[in-house]
């Protein structure tokens, strides 16, 4: 594993199996995350696009809802069709 900054953004490689799985599999909720992009997420949204929010319990809160939304529009839907 090595990591190389560049552009002020840090990149992590990984070249074995095993740091892939450590890393990626039983870590994942450290490292999956989205970039950070000041300009888009605090001052243009707010903070308040879904799209552009990091992964932690506002995110999770707010897909619920998304999804309950969607899903119920989606089978309301096909009900009226038939």
């Amino acid at each position: 594993m090595f990591t190389l900054h560049m552009g002020g953004v840090k990149w992590v490689f990984l070249n074995t199996n095993k740091a892939c799985e450590d890393l990626l599999e039983k870590r994942s909720a450290i490292y999956s995350s989205r970039p950070e992009f000041p300009m888009t997420q605090d001052i243009i949204s707010k903070g308040n696009r879904i799209v552009l929010m990091k992964y932690n319990e506002r995110w999770r809160a707010l897909r619920k809802v998304l999804f309950c939304d969607l899903t119920f529009t989606y089978y309301f839907r096909l009900c009226i069709n038939f």
